[in-house]
């Protein structure tokens, strides 16, 4: 498998583009889960209930928040690598110019072919 700084660049940004997705579904859903304290009428376990909701809703909101978090992290290592592998060969580069004189700079890839 060949991997390109490219590649990991893409792949960062759809790392950052589902972090957002996340988030924004998320903060668009938690107004549905809002419950009135009288919810539950006047039951018993009615205040337990709507206690318990609530807890649930702010536990789902901090779970939510970490996986954002992690997709976040996950896009800045991965832009971290790019760089760094586009560093290195870039170095590399230099290093065999540097040993071997004579030696044609590095194109910047294939010509495009023509379509006839």
């Amino acid at each position: 498998m060949r991997v390109i700084p490219q590649d990991l660049s893409t792949l960062a940004g759809a790392c950052l583009a589902s972090s957002q997705e996340l988030t924004d579904a998320w903060n668009g859903a938690i107004g549905g889960l809002d419950l009135p304290g009288g919810a539950a009428g006047d039951t018993a376990g009615g205040p337990a209930f709507v206690t318990a909701h609530v807890a649930v809703a702010e536990a789902a909101g901090t779970a939510i928040a970490h996986l954002s978090s992690v997709l976040e992290q996950d896009m800045d290592d991965l832009y971290a690598i790019a760089f760094d592998m586009t560093t290195t060969d870039e170095d590399a580069a230099e290093s065999l110019q540097t040993l071997t004189p004579g030696l044609p700079s590095p194109s910047p890839g294939p010509a495009p072919t023509p379509n006839p």
